[in-house]
């Protein structure tokens, strides 16, 4: 081969290599832009929270490990039938998710999210070989961690981790610790006299610290496939290297608060503060994934891995144009399947279609009562709970007392940007002292309404149930949801559990009171949808074990006749 061939044959693979990666970032921009811009939103907001500050860290070693590993993935330009039944799958199993988050509002995110992740997924399904896809399995798979896990897990986390954190620095610095329900408190005096009180919070509780490693386990385990070695020895470098690292994390999480609580004790409190600012988190997390980077290198053994020979993939321009054109159709149409799903008609149990008004947000804020009852409700009493606020996660908070025919009953009324800033009322309920016995679901219309059952110190019980609802918000001429959380609270005096008459009336009494738009929703329609993607997905699913077992029946039997004819040719 002359070296000018050899030249052009190698522009040609870096034009295809070129052309597939542009292919599938513009597909996967348009996909995300047109299908999952509200995510994109939530997400981004979500990453300047503390508990999901680590989603950050999770997108930079996304695109990183990606860039590292796309050119080395071979490009397919054949659309096999196993391809096409994996393909139908994994879009039908991101429309299901789709569907479930318009459902459950209080974990639309978490459902969204998932279904953004498989979407991806597809279309690298589509434009990847198999090899190409066993190159960017960790990329991939690193963008489970952008799944957000629900408020209420990292909230008990987080209080479980500040009770071990108050207890250990109570233990070594001889403080007085103070558990009022879920709130760890630390009493130390001063050299001075002084009695200084310091709440073991998110910040101290070393969640974020711990969060922060867990998202860089995909880097990680990059180091250690890179690496030579066994592959025990790689996944024994892995684990150590996590867990030392998260152990260094959380071990310098207790030796910031022990420094600060220290501070105070010797130095005072604004001492303590100053210390508290001036050694933020990033420097012992910063020691930690240092130090996980150094276990992985020194464990594994010190060299590259071994290359995997992969078919190189030359595209024609023919190619070039039916693989675009591929793609472009496959987003074009998911787009406007996601489009029509997120716009089906909202129908009442009778059949008869709603409609949801839009609201502009500086309406909402002032008015977010007027938004959700009925006219036959009359609002008491409304004024804002700014000390619920931090504790509830929301925007505003209005305290409220309803009267309903002869029914007066009180509650909140919250209104966030995303579902995902709702705590879950189990943690403002025991942060304030109160236990909660029982938490669980019913059905509301298509709505889902969630009862909580709890006691206060002199044992007198309460219901609480509350229900997420969104709405349709003009933010600065754009249109996109928001989220209304009504809560309602009835006193049922010392009983041992919730009387189900009393859950009835209350379910009753929402769906008196709340309009009919709003706890409809749409899912009557998106219940139809949902159960036919199901079915179809149940499907897909055989068809693919079929095609895979025939397949792979074939080449075994094609394998043993051609050894059979060699051996008689051998004969």
């Amino acid at each position: 081969m002359a070296y000018g061939d050899g030249v052009l044959i190698k522009e040609a693979k870096e034009l295809t290599y070129a052309v597939g990666a542009l292919t599938f970032v513009t597909a996967l921009g348009v996909g995300l832009r047109y299908n999952y811009h509200d995510v994109l939103k939530e997400l981004f907001q979500a990453i300047f929270t503390e508990e999901y500050s680590y989603l950050f860290v999770v997108l930079v070693i996304f695109f990183f490990i990606l860039a590292l590993k796309s050119s080395k993935a071979p490009l397919s330009s054949e659309l096999s039938l196993g391809k096409v039944f994996a393909i139908a799958l994994l879009a039908l199993t991101s429309l299901m998710f789709n569907a479930l988050a318009v459902l459950f509002p209080s974990a639309s995110l978490m459902f969204k999210t998932v279904s953004m992740v498989i979407f991806v997924w597809c279309l690298a399904t589509l434009l990847y070989t198999k090899a190409g896809l066993r190159e960017l399995l960790l990329p991939l798979l690193t963008l489970i961690l952008i799944i957000p896990p629900p408020q209420e897990l990292m909230a008990k986390i987080s209080l479980f981790l500040s009770d071990k954190v108050g207890r250990i620095v109570a233990y070594l610095t001889g403080s007085e610790l103070i558990a009022q329900g879920n709130k760890i408190i630390l009493k130390v005096i001063s050299t001075s006299g002084d009695r200084i009180v310091f709440e073991i919070a998110t910040a101290c509780s070393g969640i974020v610290s711990l969060s922060s490693i867990m998202a860089i386990i995909p880097l990680i385990i990059y180091v250690a496939i890179t690496q030579g070695g066994s592959l025990k020895r790689r996944f024994f470098a892995v684990l150590l290297s996590t867990v030392i690292g998260s152990s260094i994390a959380f071990a310098g999480n207790i030796l910031r608060v022990f420094l600060v609580v220290m501070a105070a004790k010797y130095w005072g409190l604004e001492a303590a503060l100053t210390l508290f600012h001036s050694v933020p988190s990033l420097i012992y997390v910063s020691i930690a994934t240092l130090l996980a980077f150094y276990v992985i290198t020194k464990v594994t053994k010190v060299g590259r891995a071994r290359a995997r020979k992969v078919k190189e993939v030359v595209w024609s321009t023919r190619e070039h144009r039916n693989v675009m054109t591929l793609i472009a159709s496959f987003t074009i149409i998911a787009s406007i399947i996601m489009a029509t799903l997120s716009t089906v008609p909202i129908e009442a149990e009778g059949g008869k279609r709603l409609s949801l008004a839009t609201y502009s947000y500086e309406y909402v804020m002032n008015n977010v009562t007027g938004i959700v009852f009925n006219d036959d409700v009359k609002v008491i009493r409304s004024i804002d709970a700014p000390w619920l606020v931090k504790l509830l996660g929301s925007t505003v908070v209005k305290s409220v007392v309803l009267r309903y025919n002869e029914t007066v009953v009180s509650g909140y009324v919250e209104f966030a940007e995303t579902a995902t800033r709702f705590h879950g009322w189990w943690v403002c309920l025991t942060f304030q002292g109160f236990k909660v016995l029982r938490v669980w679901n019913e059905g509301l219309g298509n709505s889902t309404l969630t009862y909580v059952f709890y006691t206060d110190k002199y044992g007198r019980a309460f219901l609480l149930a509350f229900l997420i609802m969104a709405i349709p918000i003009n933010f600065g001429g754009k249109v996109d949801l928001g989220y209304v959380r009504l809560s309602l609270i009835k006193p049922l005096g010392k009983v041992e559990s919730p009387p189900a008459e009393e859950v009835i009336k209350l379910k009753e009494l929402f769906k008196n009171i709340v309009k009919p738009e709003l706890i409809s929703g749409s899912s009557r329609s998106t219940e139809r949808i949902l159960s036919m993607v199901a079915t179809l997905n149940v499907v897909f699913v055989i068809l693919i074990f079929t095609y895979a077992a025939l397949t792979y029946g074939y080449s075994l039997i094609s394998k043993l006749r051609r050894r059979s004819v060699i051996r008689r040719g051998g004969a």
